[in-house]
């Protein structure tokens, strides 16, 4: 009996420090956790500011086609003159 409670005291140290990493750990993984939902919140921002650049650049892409086929025929009349 002597034997074992020496045996178990011998532990004790190492169970406290098993406990204390396991704490860290639980704390690291949830920090992990959110950064990892934050790093995919942050890339969902990006995506749709980057496809909302590209339909204003296609916007504004297709205004200055229409604005020069419609410029093109009017400066002919005026060349013509």
């Amino acid at each position: 009996m002597l034997l074992a409670g020496q045996y178990q005291d011998g532990h004790l140290p190492l169970h406290l420090q098993i406990d204390a990493e396991r704490k860290r750990n639980d704390k690291r993984l949830a920090e992990n956790q959110q950064l990892a939902a934050k790093v995919e919140q942050l890339q969902l921002e990006l995506r749709l500011e980057r496809q909302n650049k590209f339909a204003t650049h296609q916007q504004s892409g297709s205004h200055c086609t229409r604005l020069a086929k419609i410029s093109r025929p009017t400066l002919r009349r005026f060349q013509i003159l």
